[in-house]
């Protein structure tokens, strides 16, 4: 933990995947994922428009200090490309439970 409140960000390594916290380095693919029609039906995304929204968003989502989620980048680790993402939110301690959700880009969807 980070203080009181924060989570100390970590990495999840698994069977070919990296879940890690949000980095600039995902914008470009944040930006496709975030643009397109299926993850914009079935998800709710923010207002994204550009590099530079989706650079914003991505920063949030890094930003762990508040205690109330934890975002994760899921990247594949042989590309080291930015594959998706999984967020628990709404964290309440006082509870112990979350909300989960994620998003997964087109390229990563689906046999491969």
């Amino acid at each position: 933990m980070t203080g009181e409140s924060g989570i100390e960000p970590v990495e999840l390594w698994m069977d070919g995947w990296l879940l890690r916290p949000p980095q600039p380095v995902d914008t470009a693919d944040a930006l496709a994922m975030l643009t397109d029609p299926d993850v914009r039906h079935w998800n709710p995304v923010p207002s994204v428009a550009d590099a530079g929204t989706a650079g914003e968003w991505l920063t949030r989502g890094a930003d762990w200090r508040g205690g109330d989620h934890a975002s994760f980048s899921i990247v594949e680790a042989a590309s080291g490309r930015f594959a998706g993402n999984v967020s628990l939110h709404r964290i309440d301690r006082e509870q112990a439970n979350a909300s989960i959700g994620y998003r997964v880009a087109a390229w990563a969807r689906g046999p491969r």
